[in-house]
């Protein structure tokens, strides 16, 4: 898990706002073709315009920095690396302060060093559908500081921090709905943010599938609901980093986040393959050792939470925290399930 980079990227992106000048052109759609620019078009673009990308292979890194819609024309329209470098390198679509709700759809992103979609003070909305972000190195979709999240029915796999990063939100007001994340070090990845529902997504073959973190970085995390998502077979093994230690089979993890609510979720098959620093279906410990909070307020009922290493991990710290009734066998202390 690499912060350098993310500090490298924000730091980027708060140089590209500057930077960046309105947009001025009057059409209100336009198509683009492999082989053309879709940055050229995005420039070009009216506010509330949409840009469509035909289907075929596209190699460039695109800055959103105007609301808009941009839409390719389902898997077969692909966003690889290439072409000039700019302020978005080395990620693929960056969504830079729009002053206005920005769509992301029916899109492939694939292969960039950093971030697939990224979206830094995009505070009046970010909507990302039908879009698969594969193969990316630091996060398949991400947003910073940004807020009224709506990703839906998307696809994340094998990105090296999260497929699905919610970070540095007070009021992220996010819907994560039906997405499925694949391989990834963390599934679906929620740090230092508030307010918002993970609903009705599949996590399987990462190393954690569900992940809700405080550092106290910049604000405290917690205020999110988690419900109906298929947790399965989270047993990719992560090594230690200079940020976190080796982490494998977790389920869902809260480490130090408050008045989150895990309920009506499936989670099963979430074992260890290699060393960890704790596992379980669902783990709720503290995060003082990251610079964050004991876990408090936190409840987690009316799951079925099966065949895990533990199925319930619980160090005991924090107040006010609810893990019983689930649908379990074996818990850590015992006599949870």
């Amino acid at each position: 898990m690499r912060i350098i980079h993310r500090l490298i990227a924000i730091g980027s992106a708060s140089a590209l706002a500057v930077g960046l000048s309105a947009v001025t052109a009057d059409a209100q759609g336009s198509v683009v073709l492999p082989g053309q620019s879709i940055q050229a078009a995005v420039d070009a673009a009216s506010p509330g315009s949409t840009v469509v990308l035909a289907p075929g292979t596209f190699h460039e890194s695109v800055t959103i920095a105007n609301p808009l819609n941009l839409g390719g024309s389902g898997r077969g329209t692909v966003l690889v690396p290439g072409g000039p470098t700019n302020d978005c390198t080395p990620n693929g679509i960056c969504v830079v302060a729009p002053g206005g709700k920005v769509s992301i759809s029916s899109l492939t992103v694939r292969g960039f060093g950093l971030s697939g979609i990224v979206g830094f003070s995009a505070e009046q909305g970010l909507r990302v559908t039908a879009v698969r972000a594969e193969d990316n190195g630091e996060y398949g979709i991400a947003a910073f500081g940004s807020h009224d999240l709506s990703w839906v029915g998307n696809f994340a796999s094998y990105a090296e921090e999260a497929g699905f990063y919610v970070g540095d939100t007070e009021d992220a007001s996010a819907l994560l709905a039906g997405n499925t994340a694949v391989g990834n070090a963390i599934g679906f990845f929620m740090r230092d943010s508030r307010q918002g529902r993970v609903v009705g997504n599949s996590a399987t073959g990462n190393c954690v599938g569900i992940l809700g973190l405080d550092t106290d970085a910049t604000v405290s995390a917690g205020d999110w609901t988690v419900t109906g998502n298929q947790v399965r077979n989270n047993t990719k093994a992560c090594a230690p980093t200079e940020e976190a230690p080796p982490l494998s089979g977790l389920g869902v993890a809260l480490v130090g986040p408050d008045d989150y609510t895990v309920t009506g979720n499936v989670i099963t098959g979430n074992t260890p393959s290699g060393p960890s620093a704790f596992s379980g279906g669902v783990a709720v410990i503290d995060s003082t050792v990251f610079g964050g909070s004991t876990p408090n307020g936190n409840v987690v009922r009316f799951n079925q939470i099966r065949g895990n290493d533990p199925d319930i991990f619980w160090d005991g710290t924090g107040t006010g925290n609810v893990l019983t009734p689930n649908s379990c066998v074996t818990s850590v202390p015992a006599g949870l399930c």
